[in-house]
């Protein structure tokens, strides 16, 4: 049998409006692993805190938080993207960051509220491509750990972000893709992590 050869086919890609949830922040970053010397790898692993992330295997039995009190996946307007965030971003099939993961370190609907800052070390997207986003009004919906669907409100408590560091407020980082929070954990982050022992009353969002 003769062996197909690929070099000269032209690919057709796909792109996503929904991405799994990563948590408060993409950790480990892109070009660590567990045999890594430039990062930290048990550091960043340690603090992944959302569903999916690299090397990922979330049991339902580690979601300690709640199964309907953590996201399991949101919408993430692909049509409200750059050109270039269009081209590069949203790849259905690429299980990379910002194309089919989001993190909640950044709000909900961001073209509405911030600048389009960059993200963190290892990551190389931007902020329009990492956070939730929809083209409702007002929101975007949500897939919950439990099964639930709902509608979670862009005023949701989050903090805001600053555009010295490119980050929340209350979050500081060091090289390496190493968060650290600055006081409490705000609503919508809240609802991002897994097992953060918050306690979120259902009227806050």
């Amino acid at each position: 049998m003769n062996q197909l050869d690929f070099t000269n086919f032209t690919w057709g890609m796909r792109f996503t409006s929904y991405k799994g949830n990563a948590g408060t922040w993409f950790s480990p970053g892109r070009y660590a692993d567990p045999a890594c010397t430039t990062y930290n790898f048990g550091t960043q692993i340690g603090q992944a805190n959302g569903i999916f992330n690299f090397y990922s295997k979330t049991t339902i039995a580690a979601i300690t938080d709640g199964t309907s009190n953590t996201i399991l996946l949101g919408e993430c307007a692909y049509g409200k993207g750059s050109h270039g965030d269009q081209v590069c971003w949203s790849w259905w099939d690429s299980g990379n960051y910002s194309d089919t993961m989001f993190t909640t370190l950044y709000p909900m609907n961001p073209f509405n509220r911030t600048a389009d800052f960059g993200t963190g070390a290892g990551i190389n997207s931007d902020l329009y491509v990492s956070a939730a986003s929809s083209f409702h009004p007002g929101g975007a919906n949500f897939a919950f750990c439990d099964g639930s669907v709902r509608f979670l409100k862009d005023s949701i408590q989050t903090a805001p972000m600053s555009g010295a560091t490119s980050l929340p407020t209350n979050v500081s980082s060091a090289a390496g893709n190493v968060y650290t929070w600055i006081g409490p954990i705000t609503v919508w982050q809240a609802l991002s992590t897994r097992a953060g022992n918050e306690v979120i009353s259902s009227d806050s969002y």
